[in-house]
């Protein structure tokens, strides 16, 4: 891997005062714009706001339903390629492994938007109570254990692929024991993937911070969307500086 050249000192001081100017002038133009044009836009979210809650229950029966043929795709694909494997293939066996792994982060994408849909639907029941609700959530619990399933089969996949892999998809320590059987090369793999997030997310969280703000100026949101944001920008930086030093105690690379 090769090294970056650390940013001199002038050039440190330019790309600050640079990021400084380009949030003023977003906060500036977002204000402007909240200010001109305010009443409309705050309708306009209103309606998206109801038509969402609205149609909260459909949405997660369709996703339930496409979850599970999705899944249940992705697994039937999954045992032909490894059907049609000689076994031997070294090159073949590779591109099976990539692709079984992004299968399996394909259910998970789709069992983490399960989810959250979920909750709008919870949120909503308590306001609105309907057999349409009851039936959504009760499609998300099959769909969500479908997954499971469909997960579970990928990961037997990916054993036979690689037989020194150990992990039990239903079991809550399933990512350490997974993590713990694959090599260096792969450890060092994902922890690079992390530290890629981690550095995003400080950039995500950011945008959703102004977001935040320029979005109270029409609504009045309260404290509760900064204080959620607080405690997940602030856990994340946390427990990523604790597994950190962590790390370099145990006097691992």
């Amino acid at each position: 891997m090769s090294k970056r050249r650390e940013t001199g000192r002038k050039a440190g001081y330019l790309q600050t005062g640079l990021m400084m100017l380009i949030g003023a002038m977003i906060g500036g133009g977002g204000s402007t714009l909240f200010f001109l044009y305010g009443k409309p836009l705050k309708e306009g979210l209103k309606s998206l706001a109801f038509s969402i809650s609205r149609f909260s229950s459909i949405a997660l029966i369709v996703l339930s339903v496409c979850s599970c043929l999705v899944s249940t795709l992705l697994v039937l694909r999954a045992r032909r390629t490894y059907r049609l494997w000689d076994g031997e293939a070294e090159e073949q066996a590779e591109q099976m492994a990539k692709s079984f792994e992004l299968s399996q982060a394909i259910m998970s994408f789709l069992s983490i938007l399960g989810i959250c849909l979920s909750g709008i639907v919870i949120s909503d029941m308590y306001r609105n109570y309907s057999m349409e609700n009851n039936c959504a959530l009760l499609c998300f619990a099959v769909g969500t254990f479908w997954i499971l399933l469909a997960m579970d089969r990928m990961v037997k996949y990916r054993k036979k692929l690689n037989p020194e892999k150990k992990g039990n998809i239903f079991s809550w320590n399933y990512d350490k024991e997974w993590l713990a059987s694959c090599d260096e090369r792969e450890q060092m793999q994902v922890f690079r993937a992390g530290y890629a997030v981690y550095l995003k997310s400080n950039i995500l969280y950011l945008i959703i911070f102004i977001c935040l703000i320029l979005t109270s100026i029409i609504f009045d949101l309260g404290i509760a969307p900064f204080l959620v944001l607080l405690v997940i920008w602030c856990s994340q930086n946390l427990i990523f500086t604790y597994y950190s030093r962590k790390r370099y105690m145990k006097g691992e690379v």
